[in-house]
């Protein structure tokens, strides 16, 4: 079977997840003295990794070993991923905590950038840590992105993360030349997870990573009528069916459906009698309501 070369595909953080992925095997192989070309060999491979990995690590290793040896070994089925949405509550104390620093907490004004720039963009990580000063047009209020694949797509900026990146620039020039990458000191994914993991731990909030974000600016721009097309546009992907996987539902929007959505709610208290009405007030019946159907609860 031919053999193609893991530089044949997609960006460099694919070829070296590829290469990893194939030298492992390789090696696996060679210590059950199999032979890595044969298909055989990859079935056996796959076999031992469904009893030692998630299917999500199974799959994307499988996908290197179909790529470079041709195998035609099909994936197992996905674990379906659970949206991790941030509420407008959670937003507003990430902020806080960025903007109102205690003393030790680090670089918090190139943190707070970061956060801004994820959320409202809803670029990926390795897009995020590829931005160069030259990709940059505050002007416009426009940054180019270098997507998957070196694909190119322009996310825009509202007023405010303009103003956080004037700010970040007149103190990164006082560091680095104006040139070369947004944030020199942060080259890798890992950096950026664990500086995300350091703001969970600081807020006590549930733990969310760079994707939830990205996942959270896509479902708040589809709560306020964004169409699909524009959103898959600026999320950057190929297949619709990719930008509908990743819109979840916020806590807010649930709160204000229950409030708003249910038609048998609306205007109950103005159906009671009217002595009613002229003895309670509307605070005074709600209760009383809520006394009533905790006590059908409890009955039953």
């Amino acid at each position: 079977m031919e053999r193609k070369g893991v530089n044949e595909f997609g960006s460099e953080h694919t070829k070296r997840a590829y290469e990893t992925d194939v030298r492992m095997y390789i090696g696996w192989c060679n210590e059950q003295c199999l032979e890595p070309s044969e298909e055989v060999s990859g079935r056996e491979y796959i076999r031992m990794m469904k009893l030692k990995y998630k299917r999500n690590t199974v799959n994307r290793r499988l996908c290197a070993l179909r790529k470079v040896f041709g195998f035609k070994i099909k994936s197992l089925r996905q674990e379906k991923k659970i949206l991790r949405i941030l509420a407008d509550w959670e937003v507003d104390q990430v902020r806080d905590y960025l903007r109102y620093p205690k003393k030790g907490s680090g670089n918090t004004d190139r943190n707070y950038l970061i956060f801004e720039i994820l959320l409202q963009t809803g670029i990926r990580s390795e897009e995020l840590l590829k931005i160069q000063m030259c990709d940059i047009n505050t002007r416009d209020g426009k940054i180019e992105i270098n997507g998957k694949g070196n694909k190119k797509r322009t996310v825009y900026m509202n007023k405010k993360l303009v103003r956080l990146m004037k700010k970040y620039r007149l103190l990164r020039a006082a560091m680095w030349a104006d040139e070369g990458y947004l944030f020199p000191n942060l080259r890798c994914t890992r950096g950026l997870r664990k500086m995300i993991e350091r703001m969970v731990k600081k807020t006590g909030m549930k733990r969310f990573s760079a994707h939830d974000i990205r996942a959270t600016f896509a479902t708040n721009l589809r709560v306020n009528g964004s169409r699909l097309e524009i959103i898959q546009k600026l999320l950057g992907h190929e297949d619709i069916k990719t930008t509908m996987g990743y819109i979840g539902v916020n806590e807010s929007e649930v709160t204000a459906n229950l409030e708003t959505k249910l038609s048998y709610n609306e205007g109950w208290d103005d159906k009671l009698p009217s002595e009613v009405q002229e003895k309670y007030t509307k605070e005074e019946i709600n209760e009383k309501f809520t006394e009533f159907m905790n006590s059908l609860v409890k009955e039953d």
